[in-house]
This record gives structure tokens, C-alpha cells and sequence, in this order.
């Protein structure tokens, strides 16, 4: 690489760093209560009482940019940092997050079971993260078809569905609330803007009921609004019928595919870019 290469990929990745200091601080919270499940490490004003979460320290989860995807459809844009219980959780499972929403300046708090979807703008790719039992669990790839880690993988527990669009348009049908920034102006917290105490209640019934063993990885199908559980034991009978569907993948790709369980991820990645 030339020098003039050297200096021009030096100040890119300057950009990039400079662009993501500037999305920390400390931010004063709204609407947190300590949560055993979704500790968030803060500072409290002795006077005001007043709760602080500083993203520049070391090993605190950092803000990035990005959206949340409420239960009734509403997209809010800003600052995320996502959380979880670090000694209980995967790390690929958040438990709660806190978002600065555009035009705001302070870190409203959402835990578990409150949004639909949540992405973030992290440093190499967009990072999206699905409402699942409760909490937000991370995409290993996004489209038609999503691909995600299993978070009990290797027990009984019962696999549940996704948030489905379906379910996303009926609440919004059934849903009368003024928008989140209106909320925030007439002094209501985020939670309270999107009345997730009310929203939690009809997600009660989502869960399907199939007992399976040695769960590794979930595929939700947007359009069917479907997960399928697969496993090393199922994946190759079932990588080959999901993959089959496609007119554009030829046999050859997808036996090869079906041989290699650690390429489930390609498989799906390249189902989406072939079969939109």
C-alpha cells in the first residue's frame, strides 16, 4: 500500500472512532428501577436522587445509533445500548436497553418484553436483535428468512414463536396512543409512551407448545410467520427442504451445504440473496 493508501485508511478509521466517541456521555435516566435480571450500572445524585449511566467507561455497554420496532409499529430512532446479566445470560441475549431518542438528551430505560425489534449501527454491520421470551435475542442473519442461536439449546424447554408482522398490524388496529414524541413532551416516560404494561399482556399466547431436545439455532420465516428448531440430529433433512424451495439454488450447492452444519449461516445468507 502506498503511503497517500496509508494515510487516506488512517483517517477513515479515525472518522470511525471519532463517530463513535461521540455517541457517549453520561446521561441521566428515565424510568429505571434495579432490576436484578438487567443490572445497569449507574450513579445517583444524593441530592436529586437522580440516576446517571456513563457509556465512556471501560467495559460498559456503548451507545450506537439505531431504531426500535415497538409492539404496535411505531419506529423510534436514536442512541441504543443494549444490557444483560452477564453471569446468567448468552451474550448474544439482551435483557433491557436504554435509548436516547433523537431531538432528546436523555437515556429513556425499556426492559424485556417491550419492543419488537431493536437494530443498532454498530462499527462493521447492522446488528439486529428480535423480541424472544422476553428478552432480545441477536440475528446471525437478517431477510426473508432470520437465523438465530437457540438460547436453550440442549434442554426441554418449549420452543415460542417471533413477533409476527400479523401481530404487529393487529396491535396497531387495536391500539389508540399518540405518538412517542408527543409522549415525551407531555412528561411521559418511553415505557409509558408505549403502554408496555398494557401491550405485555397480549403477548402472553405467542408461545407454541412443542417439547424438542438439543435445540442449536431457530429460523423464523417472515412471510409464513413460522420458526423451525434445528438441530445437528434435523438439520440435514431440514436444510435441504428449506434450501429446495429456492428455483435458483441447484443441488449440488445445497447438498453441499447440507453436509456441513457449521454453514447454516451461508446457507440462509445465500437463500435470501437468491430467493427474494
Amino acid at each position: 500500500m502506498t503511503k497517500l493508501g496509508i494515510n487516506i485508511l488512517f483517517i477513515m478509521l479515525m472518522g470511525i472512532s471519532l463517530s463513535t466517541q461521540a455517541q457517549q456521555g453520561k446521561f441521566k435516566i428515565i424510568g429505571y428501577v434495579q432490576d436484578a435480571a438487567c443490572p445497569i450500572f449507574r450513579s445517583v445524585d444524593k441530592k436529586t436522587g437522580d440516576s446517571f449511566y456513563d457509556s465512556r467507561v471501560i467495559g460498559y455497554p456503548r451507545f450506537f445509533p439505531g431504531y426500535i420496532i415497538t409492539l404496535d409499529g411505531e419506529k423510534i430512532e436514536g442512541r441504543i445500548a443494549l444490557f444483560n446479566n452477564q453471569i446468567a445470560d448468552w451474550a448474544f441475549v439482551k435483557k433491557c436497553m436504554l435509548i436516547i431518542p433523537e431531538e432528546e438528551e436523555e437515556a429513556q430505560y425499556i426492559g424485556g418484553n417491550a419492543v419488537a425489534v431493536i437494530q443498532q449501527q454498530q462499527k462493521k454491520e447492522n446488528v439486529y436483535y428480535d423480541l424472544y421470551e422476553g428478552g432480545y435475542l441477536e440475528r446471525l442473519v437478517s431477510g426473508k428468512l432470520r437465523l438465530s442461536y437457540n438460547p436453550n439449546a440442549n434442554t426441554s424447554r418449549k420452543v415460542s414463536e417471533f413477533v409476527s408482522q400479523s401481530f404487529i398490524d393487529s396491535m396497531r388496529a387495536n391500539t389508540a396512543r399518540k405518538s412517542v414524541k408527543e409522549s415525551l413532551k407531555d412528561g411521559k416516560s418511553l415505557q409509558e409512551s408505549i403502554q408496555v404494561a398494557a401491550l405485555k399482556d397480549e403477548l402472553i399466547n405467542i408461545g407454541a407448545a412443542v417439547e424438542i431436545v438439543d435445540k442449536e439455532y431457530l429460523l423464523y420465516d417472515e412471510q409464513k410467520a413460522t420458526t423451525l428448531w434445528i438441530t445437528k440430529t434435523n438439520y440435514e433433512q431440514a436444510i435441504q427442504q428449506v434450501l429446495g424451495r429456492c428455483p435458483s439454488m441447484d443441488e449440488k450447492t445445497i447438498k453441499g451445504y447440507a453436509r456441513k452444519y457449521d454453514k447454516i449461516a451461508d446457507a440462509i445468507t445465500e437463500y435470501n440473496e437468491k430467493c427474494k
